[in-house]
């Protein structure tokens, strides 16, 4: 199969899974909304997000990074060849190991909290500290979870574990509303203020997580057993065939994944050096940016991983090259236009999104300026995970963990030149620009970084099995570009069209004030975001992208079968 050729239910899986996604991100998006609204950029969120690193950084190395992309081929390839029955039987094995595993963990990292509390007095490390054990249960349910949506995922049931985040951000949403009706609503400036500043309810998270991480086992196993047919066993059988091929391939992986989560926390050590708000401010931008991220680059690989790993076990080298090249530029086609819009709107989104209670204009301003270092590197986080899964499905996961290490050395370096003028100013490190640089230093190597990750990874592919992607995706990206282009034109010309028109003086003068500047806000984002996706579907139609013809081709099929 060509390039060119269709991997038969690709494009219709990243829809679905794309669409999940998108409702999940759009659920977090609104609770971290109402997360700035009640504790801004202050202690509260600081606490939330320093604490939270902890159990994602086990979800990173345990569910959807190492294990996914180790367990995943394995489950295929059992499937492909010994049938339903002898794969099940392989996964109950492996998610039982697992189990123990994560529960020694859990262990572990409280009593490394605890022992670590004496020596930090100061108020963020020791909220941190305290909080980081009573969450650590969530990391084991998430990951359990995360293993039953493999399962269905290689059974290509998409949709359930796309939309199954959802439960999180409903809990969380109802415990941070909870605090804002209690401490918030109605409240004068210096009681916000002392909100702020205590971090004051922001232990409502704990029991909500941990509930919601409950509930995402019960119904990913559940839906699992269904479609496996027989009931989930506890069997923790260590020496099983499929238990050390799962290891041994997770070994590599799983060091490349720790480098990365790793490096995570010591963003955010490093960031609370620069303080609650650099801390916040970064969390709060990064909000922004995995919208696009999840929504593409989560996306495309979930779905390409079972598809490449049993077209690779079938010794179908066609269509595992198609299947990539596929994968690689509607993730392209997707989220060049977003970031391209992003970049065009970036004060009005932050505005729209966040500016409102304890979130005042100095947490938009620093925001912002670690969003614009983020931005331009939505292309690079989106193709890196489909990217990586071309190696992943041949069972090769030393690679990427190899270049996950040479691009978090430049990382460190990185950081390390913005961070050491705040540890040792008057010294060699105290250099102006870097100083000035801030969080959004932090924010600019993280960008820069994962550029080098995706070069390093398609010189490599290309030298180990001979396959030119980038010679596959390059005259798809290259109208993709031009339309992208139009699309930037096109928003910057809506957007002052906007600005000059004043919607606030059009609207109803007995308008309520709250209200009356979201309208505002709104108009000044969803106009030029409406004008300039317009241009881009026109340009890309003018263009012939072949990606534009299949998604159209896809959502009218759809509309068809709901309509019959």
């Amino acid at each position: 199969m060509g390039e060119s050729e269709k991997p038969k239910g690709m494009g219709g899986a990243m829809l679905v899974v794309s669409l999940g996604v998108l409702l999940s991100r759009v659920l977090g998006f609104a609770r971290d909304v109402v997360l700035a609204a009640v504790w801004g950029t202050g202690l509260g969120t600081g606490i939330w997000v320093a604490a939270f690193r902890i159990p994602n950084l086990t979800r990173a190395l345990f569910g959807e990074g190492s294990f996914t992309g180790s367990f995943v081929p394995v489950f295929s390839e059992t499937l492909e060849k010994e049938g339903k029955a002898a794969a099940w039987r392989a996964a109950c094995r492996v998610v039982s190991v697992l189990t123990l595993v994560l529960g020694a963990l859990v262990l572990l990292a409280a009593a490394v909290c605890w022992g670590l509390l004496p020596f930090f007095p100061k108020e963020l490390h020791r909220q941190t500290l305290m909080m980081t054990p009573a969450l650590m249960p969530y990391a084991l349910f998430i990951c359990v979870a995360v293993a039953f949506g493999g399962v269905l995922n290689s059974f290509r049931r998409f949709a359930l574990p796309s939309v199954t985040p959802l439960i999180l951000n409903v809990f969380q949403i109802l415990a941070a509303g909870g605090v804002w009706w209690c401490c918030i609503r109605g409240r004068t400036p210096e009681e916000i203020q002392a909100v702020v500043e205590n971090g004051t309810g922001v232990w409502w998270l704990v029991p909500a997580v941990l509930l919601a991480g409950a509930v995402h086992v019960w119904v990913h196993l559940r839906a699992a057993r269904k479609v496996a047919g027989e009931p989930f066993r506890f069997d923790p059988a260590l020496r099983s065939p499929e238990v050390r091929k799962v290891a041994l391939l997770m070994a590599p992986t799983l060091l490349g994944t720790g480098l990365i989560q790793f490096n995570i926390v010591l963003d955010t050590v490093w960031a609370s050096v620069l303080g609650a708000a650099a801390l916040s401010s970064l969390y709060f931008s990064q909000r922004i940016i995995y919208l696009p991220v999840g929504l593409f680059g989560v996306a495309a690989g979930v779905v390409s991983l079972p598809a490449m790993s049993q077209s690779w076990a079938r010794g179908d080298r066609d269509a595992f090259r198609g299947q990539l090249a596929h994968s690689l530029r509607n993730v392209l086609f997707m989220c060049m236009p977003m970031t391209a819009l992003l970049i065009v709107l970036s004060e009005p989104v932050v505005c729209l999104a966040y500016q409102r209670g304890s979130f005042g204009e100095e947490s938009v301003r620093a925001t912002l300026w670690a969003l614009l270092f983020y931005l331009p590197g939505i292309p690079f986080f989106s193709l890196v995970k489909p990217m990586a899964n071309g190696f992943y499905a041949r069972q090769d996961t030393r690679t990427p963990m190899l270049v996950t290490l040479a691009c978090l050395v430049l990382n460190v370096i990185m950081n390390l030149l913005v961070i050491l003028p705040h540890l040792l100013p008057g010294s060699l490190f105290d250099l102006a620009p870097l100083r000035g640089m801030q969080q959004g230093g932090l924010a600019l190597s993280t960008t820069l970084c994962s550029l080098m990750n995706l070069a390093l990874l398609m010189v490599i592919f290309r030298r180990r099995t001979g396959i030119d992607i980038l010679a596959d995706i390059r005259q798809s990206a290259l109208k993709i570009f031009a339309a992208t282009g139009a699309a930037a034109l096109v928003a910057i010309f809506a957007l002052r069209l906007t600005e000059a028109v004043g919607v606030a003086a059009r609207l109803p003068a007995g308008m309520k004030p709250g209200l009356r500047v979201l309208c505002e806000r709104g108009a000044e984002v969803a106009i030029p975001l409406a004008a300039g996706y317009a241009a881009y579907a026109l340009a890309a139609w003018l263009l012939k992208c072949e990606e534009l013809r299949e998604l159209t081709g896809l959502l009218l099929a759809r509309l068809r079968r709901k309509k019959a």
